[in-house]
């Protein structure tokens, strides 16, 4: 439903398009589907994933070949050219920059913003670890705890507002 809403679709199934060019670019010969896309250009280069759920205008706009991923929020997992599994990204922005990572759970606008190839972080309160970009198994609570922590910091535990500004650089700190 929706101007140009999954354009492309040749034999897909079990995908629901609402909103203008809504999977616009899904499915390019192969049969898959059980995608669900709410919201102008929400998961618009989508073109063989399986079982997403994107919803708000722009969610997972440039996902290729992304499966089992949820995008809920105004350009959540909006920017990167998202091939990775098994993401949620829930707020305005999270996940903005995603593309290969891996079991992510960022929740909160702009919650992981700058993360791409991360894999098995928790990011909970805005802005929380929109400093990390290819970190690893990392859980990161409150509001712009680890916003500037080194791109690349693994396995650390940072609660609170502010927690952990700056101040990380390594490993398990």
């Amino acid at each position: 439903v929706g101007y140009e809403a999954l354009y492309t679709s040749v034999d897909g199934s079990s995908n629901t398009a609402i909103g203008r060019k809504a999977l616009y670019t899904f499915e390019a010969g192969a049969d898959a589907g059980e995608n669900t896309a709410v919201g102008a250009l929400s998961a618009f280069a989508l073109t063989t994933g399986l079982g997403n759920v994107s919803v708000g205008k722009s969610s997972m706009a440039n996902a290729t070949t992304a499966s089992n991923n949820v995008a809920i929020g105004l350009a959540s997992m909006g920017l990167g050219v998202v091939t990775g599994d098994h993401n949620i990204a829930i707020g305005n922005a999270s996940g903005y920059d995603l593309t290969s990572g891996n079991n992510n759970i960022l929740m909160g606008k702009d919650s992981g913003g700058n993360l791409t190839s991360g894999i098995g972080n928790v990011l909970l309160g805005q802005e929380a670890g929109t400093g990390l970009v290819g970190s690893h198994n990392n859980v990161i609570i409150g509001r712009e705890a680890g916003a500037v922590a080194t791109a690349t910091i693994q396995t650390n535990v940072i609660i609170g507002y502010g927690a952990g500004k700056g101040a990380l650089t390594g490993d398990a700190d």
